[in-house]
């Protein structure tokens, strides 16, 4: 990961937690000396969530004997691991993880905040008033980003356009029937994912809803549709399940579906 990337995460990751708490309860920090020092700073200012760039993801500190108390049973839940390390070892007791999914990061910094983190499709109000007020975006930017966030405008034009202005699955012409699902999950997503018209599919309502719940998955190479062992026999029927996209992926809708397709997996034993 490169500093600026996390930086532009970890602006956005503070906006979308004050967002959700109504209050400015954090504060993202970047050191000028050392670009990669990256940090969320709280209310009580002794404490410190560390969010660095890593060789392969992030890494995650805690700053504050304070917020090392607090957190460090929480990361070690979250990572299944003690720790990786210690950041200067010899002058305080700082904690270190690391971590390759962002969603690891948001959980992290929502524990940080003292706040629940949304479940998923509940929390589309906090996520426009979090790209509202982001200072680094232009115009058009936040207008795009609101716009893909509601599935509609450009993100939405152009997905449809990838299958022919029909759903995916049942090949349904009826628009406002139809909707954007986000195959990466919005939380995890850079901007440019979000903006990406091959990261999801246009599905009838029902199909969304199951698709976004991870109750179905599709196959990347081959559209073919997974079910989850919650869905019992019955209801399939009356749902006309299991039904293949109309055509196979391509190899940037196939990246997206084995992202979907992992966290599908992980629903299953839930």
């Amino acid at each position: 990961m490169e500093a600026n990337s996390v930086k532009q995460q970890v602006w956005a990751l503070a906006d979308e937690i004050n967002a959700v708490l109504d209050s400015s309860c954090i504060e993202p920090h970047q050191q000028i000396e050392k670009e990669q020092n990256i940090s969320l700073i709280g209310l009580n200012k002794g404490e410190r969530l560390y969010i660095k760039p890593a060789r392969h993801g992030y890494s995650v500190g805690l700053g504050g004997n304070s917020l090392v108390d607090r957190m460090e049973p929480f990361m070690t839940r979250l990572t299944g691991r003690e720790r990786h390390g210690y950041a200067h070892p010899h002058v305080s007791r700082q904690p270190y993880w690391y971590v390759s999914d962002f969603a690891q990061v948001r959980k992290a910094a929502y524990e940080f905040a003292g706040a629940n983190v949304p479940l998923d499709g509940d929390d589309t109000s906090a996520d426009i008033i979090a790209i509202e007020r982001r200072a680094d975006l232009s115009r058009t930017q936040r207008e795009a980003l609101i716009q893909a966030r509601l599935g509609q405008g450009t993100y939405r034009k152009r997905m449809l356009e990838l299958w022919d202005g029909k759903c995916a699955v049942t090949g349904l012409t009826i628009q406002p029937a139809l909707i954007a699902s986000h195959a990466k999950p919005w939380s995890d997503s850079t901007d440019e994912e979000r903006l990406d018209p091959c990261n999801g599919l246009p599905l009838t309502a029902t199909l969304d809803k199951l698709f976004d719940k991870y109750l179905v998955a599709f196959a990347p190479e081959t559209g073919e549709m997974l079910i989850s062992d919650r869905i019992a026999e019955a209801d399939r029927t009356i749902l006309g399940i299991p039904a293949k996209l109309r055509k196979p992926p391509s190899a940037q809708q196939a990246h997206y579906l084995k992202l979907h397709l992992a966290e599908f997996e992980l629903h299953k034993v839930r």
